[in-house]
């Protein structure tokens, strides 16, 4: 679904396009936090590092991911 309008798109697209592509990456980043602590704040508080983490993927990537992914995501060590 696209309900923007051809206006708005093309202003849009033409500020994105006139940044820098670190200006860009900056904002990718910042959404991609933004949405992790709107997942987490709807998580419960105790679970482990790894159940917080096999949530957040689950949410970002639903059933586009198998089983095994998801679980080695929450497993993975953090200092790799």
């Amino acid at each position: 679904m696209n309900d923007t309008s051809p206006d708005i798109d093309r202003m849009v697209t033409a500020h994105y396009a006139a940044m820098s592509p670190f200006e860009r990456m900056s904002v990718v980043v910042s959404m991609r936090q933004t949405a992790i602590a709107i997942i987490e704040s709807s998580l419960s508080g105790n679970l482990t590092r790894e159940q917080r983490r096999y949530a957040i993927v689950k949410r970002f990537y639903g059933n586009e991911l198998s089983e095994a992914a998801l679980v080695a995501h929450a497993n993975y060590p953090e200092d790799r």
